[in-house]
Parts: C-alpha cells; structure tokens; sequence
C-alpha cells in the first residue's frame, strides 16, 4: 500500500497544481531547468527537488510517466481544469538507496497534440541525477494522414464548437485552405468539420463553408 501512496504522491507533485491568479498569456509551456539532491540517499531514500516554469490553459492534460527499480510502471494523464500559471520546485520525486526512479511527463494540447515533454531521472547507486527537456515553437498541423485540405467557398466564422452560438473573433474567408480533420453533427442537426486554424485548439465550420479536396481519414 506505502508504494501505490508514493506514487500519488509523485504525480500530484509532478502536475505543480498551483491556480494562477492571472494567467500567463504566453505559450502553453511546461520547462525544466534544474535538478538537486534535496535529500541525500544515505539517509536511506534520497529526494530530487526538480525545478521548473509551467503554464497550462484549462482543459490541455498531462501524461504523467513513472518507473523505478522499486515500483511498476504507471501512467496517468490528467485533464487540467483551472489554467495553471507555475515556476519553482515542481517536483520532489523520492529514490530508494539501493535503486533508482525516473519521472516522465507530456504537455498535451485538447487536439492530443504533445506541446512539451520532460524527464526526470535519478539514481541512487551511481549518484547519476539528470533531467531532459524539449518543447514545440508553435503549433503543429496535423499528421498527413490525419488530415485533408479544404477549400473555404465563402467568409465564415470560426466556433468554438459545433455550434452556431459558439462563434469566435476569427474569420475564414472565401479563397483560403485550411486542413479538416474530422466531420461531425453539431447541435443544430447539420454537418460541421472541425478545422486546424494554426493553434493548439482545432476551430468548427459548417460543412457547407468548405469544399474538401478528398475523404477525409
């Protein structure tokens, strides 16, 4: 039981959950950039303090990776609903003296694209202690096999969702393509196709908007 406890306890740690009071308005981010022994392993389980900068939006996840010489695998993905603004220890991740533990996790946007991704890695027998970090400079679009161009064939809001009470500030308009990823039944009965507009967020168009060049996958 102690074990699956410690677990927990290193995922709820890992996520930082700190409410932002203002949230940060640069890019999602979730930053490594420093690593210590808090507790040295002589005392019979050394302590890794990771330190670290993140900002989540509401409704992004993290996939949070564990494994160790003491305990099985685990994963959990966790869905972030209160935006999360971040920096400083974001992690006190235990390792046994006689093993070793490592600590993964993704930052994953709503369309289950991975934004930013993190290891924590320490070991009590070889004192080895390092971190890897690596991030996106913007959004990507989607796997080519994911995908299929379409043409817009009049000016047309974005949505929020599949649904005509849901329209943003941004404009698509007749002449330009964009990449449609799937095609869905919106609240009012009709056909929409859900759109990559070059964000971590995929917008909605009413199918009748947009002339796609094939099936979509």
């Amino acid at each position: 039981m102690k074990r699956f406890v410690v677990v927990a306890v290193i995922a709820v740690l890992a996520l930082g959950l700190v409410p932002s009071v203002a949230a940060d308005e640069a890019l999602p981010r979730l930053k490594l950039f420093d690593a210590v022994w808090a507790q040295e392993c002589d005392t019979g389980f050394g302590i890794i303090d990771a330190q670290g900068d993140i900002y989540i939006p509401a409704g992004w996840s993290v996939k949070i990776s564990g494994s160790g010489s003491w305990m099985p695998p685990s994963v959990q993905q966790v869905v972030v609903p209160t935006s999360l603004s971040f920096s400083g220890s974001m992690l006190m991740m235990p390792v046994p003296e006689d093993g070793w533990t490592q600590m993964a996790w993704a930052l994953m946007a709503p369309t289950g694209q991975t934004v930013a991704e993190g290891i924590v890695y320490g070991n009590c027998v070889t004192g080895e202690l390092w971190i890897k970090f690596g991030d996106i400079y913007g959004p990507k679009p989607p796997d080519p096999d994911k995908r299929v161009m379409g043409h817009v064939q009049y000016d047309t809001p974005v949505y929020g969702m599949a649904d005509p009470a849901t329209a943003l500030d941004a404009v698509l308009t007749a002449g330009q393509t964009w990449f449609v990823v799937a095609e869905v039944t919106g609240v009012d009965g009709a056909q929409w196709y859900e759109v990559f507009v070059s964000g971590f967020t995929n917008g909605y168009v009413p199918a009748a908007a947009m002339v796609l060049e094939g099936p979509l996958p």
